[in-house]
């Protein structure tokens, strides 16, 4: 049924107007002067770790500027090959001790907040909306001459790190220059659960957004939905934005509903889901998902 909705879906659905670049006072900072306003700047109401710069920009701190400009480079990408709606990059501005990314603000509340006021048809609005997100991202994915090496955008193998369910305590993995050796990894390292199954080596990797959760989606005062942090893409096979989909919502202990509509939103791939060891994880109440957890 999901399939042959995008297939009416897509042959109705209207042209998209084209990207706007809109201008802000921080453009005509100097580097120094950012540095020094980000010192003092106040939190983004509803955001976690980024700033208000002014009042249309916003700032994030990263580590190092090869971490912030992996995430200057998927919102760049996304925003020249699909219609998401996600902030437009600034700048990166380097510190001494990380690297600052400067976005546009986006007015409007995450989903996170809304969602529980939602009737059911705008839950199921909203979960194909982002649906129709994921399938932009796989499309555009073709566009990128280093999909073929998993991790986030850049000019070299990165280490992939991300979902708790796939990078066990949020562990690390890599560098890898192909598939092929990060499956192997996961091959040697899976839980008993795997009983002699294995990944496939062959798989595709697509462009992933790794941190699909509801606070990380804007509902903006525009009327558009918003997609926000970037900060753990990269490319990797489709079922990893389902596993980290599922993941985050553990985390964040979102509400059954929630949980009901990820399938929905990123196809449903429960032979990885088994593989990984997480099969009877599925939205049990808080109490039950942590007896859960211990038990497993």
């Amino acid at each position: 049924m999901a399939e042959l909705l995008d297939e009416v879906l897509t042959k109705v659905k209207p042209k998209h107007d084209s990207r706007v670049i809109t201008c802000s006072l921080t453009d005509r900072w100097t580097d120094e002067e950012v540095r020094q306003q980000f010192k003092v700047a106040p939190r983004c109401p509803g955001g976690d770790g980024v700033e208000m710069l002014s009042d249309d920009t916003v700032v994030k701190y990263h580590p190092t500027m090869e971490v912030a400009s992996q995430e200057a480079r998927a919102l760049q990408f996304v925003w020249a090959h699909t219609s998401i709606p996600v902030p437009q990059v600034r700048r990166v501005v380097g510190t001494p001790r990380g690297a600052l990314l400067l976005m546009e603000y986006i007015k409007g509340q995450t989903l996170d907040r809304l969602w529980p006021s939602l009737s059911s048809c705008q839950r199921f609005i909203v979960s194909w909306t982002l649906r129709g997100y994921i399938q932009q991202l796989r499309a555009a994915s073709t566009a990128y001459p280093r999909r073929h090496i998993p991790g986030p955008m850049s000019d070299t193998p990165q280490v992939c790190e991300g979902s708790f369910w796939i990078f066990d305590c949020e562990r690390p993995k890599g560098p890898f220059t192909t598939w092929a050796e990060f499956c192997e990894e996961l091959n040697e390292e899976g839980p008993e659960s795997l009983k002699g199954r294995r990944f496939d080596t062959s798989e595709e990797l697509f462009l992933t957004h790794f941190d699909l959760s509801a606070r990380n989606v804007i509902m903006g005062e525009d009327g558009r939905i918003w997609l926000i942090d970037f900060g753990r893409s990269g490319f990797y096979p489709v079922w990893f934005e389902y596993i980290s989909m599922m993941s985050a919502a553990e985390g964040d202990e979102a509400p059954t509903s929630w949980w009901k509509h990820i399938p929905l939103v990123t196809g449903c791939y429960a032979r990885e889901q088994n593989m990984l060891g997480w099969q009877a994880f599925n939205g049990l109440k808080y109490k039950d998902r942590k007896e859960w957890r211990e038990r497993r």
